[in-house]
């Protein structure tokens, strides 16, 4: 329909050029075509002229920044400008379906201390071991594994229940890497759990929600979890 407009404008005089951009992909390889549709001047006949230009190099090269731009450098997990895009998505797809959806906030204990005492690349190392586990966690297209900032990550569970979303957390306490070699540093995870049924556009509530949950962790002794929502189904 856009297509039929454009040429039908400029073949009627009300516009002198028309551009549009179309994905013609192959079984084998994506690809995109630029079309533009000017009219023939120096010509006493209507003709006009239709190119047909392969852009798909600038298309590939666009979607590679765009991934970039979603992706913390240091972990290769999500940022939170994806996480950002992804959890209304999410949150509006459980409303619709009446499904829960689930929250888990963690935060490296100590990180700071372990920073001071052994450096960054440490420090690094203690990072991409947290990242990795938080990444093995999220298998499905409704999961989301987040680095939330600094040394806090977040788990983003469509159609969650809490007590599997508990059982995850707990999980990811047993396997957090207590000694990283090869000083031997011990790396621990305090984390908060969040569940919801969602009502209302207020997705926010969930993540304020899983951070007072990690709070009462910290406060409890650190290295444990702590589920705000009633974990009964």
């Amino acid at each position: 329909q856009l297509i039929h407009s454009g040429l039908t404008a400029v073949m009627g005089g009300q516009q002198s050029t028309f551009s549009h951009e179309y994905p013609c992909h192959s079984p084998t390889e994506k690809r995109w075509f630029l079309m533009n549709v000017v009219g023939l001047t120096g010509s006493s006949d209507e003709l006009f002229v239709i190119i047909h230009s392969n852009i798909t190099q600038r298309k590939l090269a666009e979607q590679q920044i765009e991934l970039l731009s979603l992706l913390d450098p240091l972990t290769g997990l999500a940022n939170r400008r994806h996480l950002m895009q992804f959890l209304p998505a999410e949150w509006q797809r459980n409303r619709r379906d009446q499904t829960p959806i689930s929250l888990i906030l963690l935060d490296i204990d100590d990180f700071k201390k372990i920073n001071d005492q052994h450096g960054h690349v440490v420090g690094d190392e203690c990072l991409k071991h947290i990242a990795g586990l938080v990444a093995r966690s999220a298998r499905r297209p409704s999961d989301l594994a987040v680095r939330w900032g600094g040394e806090e990550f977040m788990l983003v569970l469509g159609n969650t229940v809490a007590d599997k979303a508990l059982a995850m957390a707990n999980e990811l306490v047993m396997n957090a890497p207590n000694n990283l070699s090869p000083d031997r540093v011990r790396c621990t995870i305090s984390l908060g759990v969040s569940t919801a049924l969602p009502q209302d556009d207020k997705f926010e509530s969930l993540i304020q929600q899983a951070d007072a949950a990690l709070y009462q962790a910290k406060a409890a002794g650190k290295n444990q979890v702590h589920c705000h929502a009633p974990h009964a189904q």
